[in-house]
Formats: C-alpha cells, structure tokens, sequence
C-alpha cells in the first residue's frame, strides 16, 4: 500500500473511531450535548442503545485502524455502508415532512460515510489478509446464528413491529434502530462466509463491548416487563451472555499479543 494512502486511511479511521467512542460515551453518560444530537427525544434504555452501538463500532473501527485488515473488514465496511445509506435517505425523508435542521445533518453525514465505506470496502478487496488464522468452528457457527437473528430482527423493526425491544419503541427509532441492527448482520454473516480470526477479532471485541454496556441494566430491567417484552428480553440476555462467552474463550485462545504478533 502506498506510504500516503495507507496514513491516510489509518487517520480517518483514527478519527473516526474517536469519534464514535465519544459520542458513545456520551449517550452513556446521557450526556446532554450526546442526547441533542439525536433527532428526537426518546427513553433511557434506548439511548443506552445507541450507546453501546456506538461505542462497538468505535471499539472495532479501533482495531481495524491497529491491524489495518481491510480485506477481513469487507463484510463490516459493506454493513457500515448499508446502514449509513439506510439511515439518510430516512432522515431525507423525514426532513421532507418536517423540516428540521438536525434531519438534514443527519442526512448529510450518514450519506458521506456510506460512500466513504463503500470505497472501503471496494479497495479492501486488493488486499489479503494478513492474520490467516482459521476462525473456529463454534465461532463461524454462532456468526450464522448472529446474522439469521439479526436479519430477522431488522426486518421486524424496519416494519415498526410493536415488540421487538424489550421496551416500547417510537416509531421512527424503530426504524433507525433497524439500520443499526442492518450492518451488524451483513458483518456477522461476512464472518461466516468468509472464515478467520481476522475476521472474527474486530466483530467479537466490539460485541463484548456492547455485551458490557447492556448487561447490567437489561438485568435491571427484568422486573419491569412483562409479556412479550420479557420474552423478547429473555431472549436478548441469551445473546448478550452468548456473545460475552465467546468473546472472552475466543480472546483467551488466541490471545491479544499473539493476534498483534501474527500480523
């Protein structure tokens, strides 16, 4: 890779990850200048979300920038693109009807990423990878099983189905929320298509993230549901604590200095 290009992209990639581990610490912190960047006011529990969805694509987007594995990163690039697109021709559309400045930010900047990831993941293809590592089989597994639950819950909440969350959703968040859950299920289903710890390292790091911030309060809230927004909570725990195992076995197997001396 030329000296400048590879500078480049590490940098933006850098910035990036800044960016939205910061934004991701403010909706955590519920922070009142992270809050005023979403379009809407919406609940504590889904801005909890938007936190830790932030805060895992800031943890992966870090180490790609680390590893610079831009041919294992296609899937995310491609799922990061999806979902950007998504997400500004909805906020387009909602500006459409309302008007609001914020919309058309929000418009603006998710329309530049999608490009921006789409170039991504078209120059990712030039490269190899530079951990060959095969990915386990008990990973390539749960990665299928990830992205099936994840496609069929975007479907759901691109819908605006009233249950999908274990809380009550507004609409439009719904939507939104679809997006996100959109470019987790391409990454994850590019895990298992496409085989290796390269892969698999940057998805596992940012889901034991989301793992952290999710846990503790979705156990908090157990006593607040009921009906079909326990059912759906039940099975969200299962994921997050599925997720949080396999993070730490895989971690554990093939350990962080062995990862960095491989590359």
């Amino acid at each position: 890779m030329n000296n400048s290009l590879y500078l480049f992209l590490r940098t933006a990639l850098f910035i990036l990850a800044s960016c939205l581990l910061i934004i991701g610490y403010g909706f955590w912190q519920r922070a009142a200048w992270a809050l005023a960047l979403w379009p809407w006011p919406d609940g504590p529990l889904s801005y909890l979300f938007i936190s830790s969805m932030l805060l895992a694509e800031g943890a992966t987007m870090t180490w790609v920038c680390v590893t610079m594995e831009l041919n294992a990163v296609r899937g995310g690039s491609l799922g990061f693109a999806a979902m950007n697109a998504g997400i500004s021709v909805f906020t387009g559309y909602l500006y459409g009807q309302r008007h609001q400045s914020l919309l058309t930010a929000w418009t603006i900047v998710c329309g530049v990423l999608a490009i921006g990831a789409l170039v991504l993941f078209v120059m990712g293809a030039k490269y190899e990878r530079r951990d060959v590592r095969p990915s386990p089989p008990v990973v390539r597994t749960s990665f299928l099983v990830f992205s099936v639950a994840l496609f069929t819950a975007t479907a759901m909440l691109l819908a605006r189905r009233p249950i999908v969350f274990p809380w009550p959703l507004k609409p439009d968040s719904s939507v939104m929320f679809g997006f996100l859950f959109l470019a987790s299920a391409i990454y994850f289903f590019d895990g298992w298509l496409r085989p290796s710890a390269a892969n698999a390292s940057g998805q596992l790091l940012g889901f034991l993230v989301y793992d952290i911030v999710l846990i503790p309060p979705y156990l908090h809230h157990w006593s607040k549901t009921l009906g079909g927004f326990r059912v759906s909570l039940v099975i969200y725990l299962i994921v997050l604590f599925w997720s949080a195992a396999l993070a730490l076995w895989f971690w554990f197997k093939y350990g962080l200095v062995k990862h960095i001396k491989n590359l």
